[in-house]
Formats: structure tokens, C-alpha cells, sequence
């Protein structure tokens, strides 16, 4: 498998959009802590600009304003930092041990929690949640009830 590829799969599952299996080995749990801890809430912030940025070229989004391309060469840029230091320095240990130990979809289990820590850190934002239950003002109240058979 040619290293681009791997890993482009890797942040690909570390933002939760592919297949994971339930349950992780101790050694996984080890690494996916690992990158958790050692990053900073900024370099989780990063992450999940980097993301951005890049699903928002999905030609079904449509944005007004796309990000500037020089703010996703510096996305980029801050994204490829952090993995090298990351899988070579910080987290080198954990990982190492759960591909020796564990060989299954080790950096797409880690990644993908700490894909879910940033989301999270992000969606607990006041401004954030605010706009994100805004939708609920337009449900169908009633109609959901009934369908559920909820009095």
C-alpha cells in the first residue's frame, strides 16, 4: 500500500466517516489515549479545519465562498505536521505496539477517537449547539410522536 494512501485512509476514518470495528485490543485503546492526550485542544481545532476545508469542495455543498486555497495549503501544512509528529515522536510507542500486537485497523481505530474528541470538543460550543438545535424549532412534533406512538 503506497504511504499517500495510507494515510489518507487514516484521517479519512479518523473523522468517523468509515466502517470501524466495535471494539478495540488494550493496545489500541493505549494508542487512540495517546493521540488523544497529546495533542492540544488547537491542534484538535486543526484537525477539524482541515476537514472542513476539505469536504467543503463536495460539489453537492455548494459554498458561497469556498476557504481561500492559501488557508488549505497552511490546513495542509498543520495537518501533515502534526501526523509525522505524532505517529513518528509523540505517539510512536502506542502505535508500534498495537500494529505488532493487534495488526487490525490500528491508525483508523486511533485516529478515528480522536476524530471524535475534536468533533465533540467543537459541537460543545454554545454558538455551536445553539445553531445546531435550531432545526428542532421546525419539527413536526406531533407527527413525530405519532409515528413513534408517543403520547
Amino acid at each position: 500500500m503506497r504511504f499517500e494512501r495510507l494515510a489518507t485512509g487514516v484521517f479519512v476514518f479518523f473523522l468517523g466517516v468509515g466502517p470501524l470495528p466495535a471494539a478495540a485490543g488494550p493496545f489500541t485503546d493505549e494508542a487512540s489515549k495517546c493521540l488523544v492526550t497529546s495533542t492540544t485542544r488547537q491542534e484538535r481545532t486543526e484537525l477539524m479545519k482541515w476537514f472542513f476545508y476539505s469536504v467543503a469542495n463536495h460539489p453537492d455543498l455548494a459554498l458561497d465562498s469556498p476557504p481561500a486555497e492559501s488557508d488549505v495549503a497552511l490546513a495542509n501544512k498543520k495537518v501533515a505536521d502534526l501526523f509525522t509528529d505524532l505517529v513518528s515522536t509523540r505517539c510512536l510507542e502506542p502505535l508500534k505496539n498495537a500494529r505488532t500486537y493487534e495488526n487490525g485497523n490500528v491508525f483508523q481505530q486511533s485516529f478515528g477517537v480522536l476524530g471524535e474528541v475534536a468533533s465533540m470538543e467543537l459541537a460543545s460550543n454554545p454558538d455551536v449547539l445553539k445553531k445546531l438545535s435550531k432545526f428542532s424549532e421546525l419539527l413536526d412534533k406531533e407527527r413525530i410522536k405519532a409515528a413513534l406512538g408517543v403520547k
